[in-house]
């Protein structure tokens, strides 16, 4: 049957069969605290903690970094598309290359550099959306431009825990 990934403060279980069992490798992990999990395309699963990121994959454990990259902390969200990664976290938006396994750093440099981010999803037009303490940032994919949307404008708060896509071309913000 399905297995579903559950994140907890002490690392991972595993719910299969009506079972709850400890992931395998709980005691490799660099970090316990688990906030998100996430599958690839190429079966590796992502693992945000608190305190890091974690891939594991082909049964190793492995924390991807690039040197130039600030601390990779509280990693909140994951999603795919293109070939790609995305990773967001207490600094930006970075995204991992699934062929040439190369982690960098989307944020640096942009409009968005050292938000916290929180959330993403992508919508029908490919469209990269992250949500932030400060609002909506989108990476629009035909202009190559990320946009900021304050939505304090229309809503009581501009902190946007959670985007989703559902259906045809709406987005959710939570």
């Amino acid at each position: 049957g399905d297995t579903v990934w559950i994140g907890t403060s002490e690392g991972i279980n595993l719910y299969s069969d009506n079972k709850l069992t400890p992931f395998e490798f709980n005691d490799q992990l660099p970090y316990t605290r688990v906030s998100s999990i996430f599958r690839d395309s190429y079966s590796n699963v992502w693992i945000g903690t608190r305190d890091g990121l974690i891939r594991y994959g082909n049964g190793e454990i492995n924390t991807p970094q690039i040197s130039s990259l600030k601390e990779l902390v509280e990693v909140k969200a994951f999603c795919e598309h293109n070939g790609q990664v995305w990773i967001s976290s207490r600094h930006g938006v970075h995204s991992y290359n699934l062929k040439t396994e190369e982690l960098s750093d989307f944020s640096k440099g942009s409009i968005m550099e050292d938000e916290y981010i929180s959330s993403l999803a992508i919508d029908l037009q490919n469209n990269l959306w992250m949500g932030s303490d400060n609002g909506v940032y989108v990476y629009e994919s035909k202009t190559s431009k990320i946009k900021h949307v304050k939505i304090s404008d229309m809503l009581s708060a501009n902190f946007v825990i959670f985007l989703t896509h559902v259906f045809l071309n709406s987005l959710w913000l939570g």
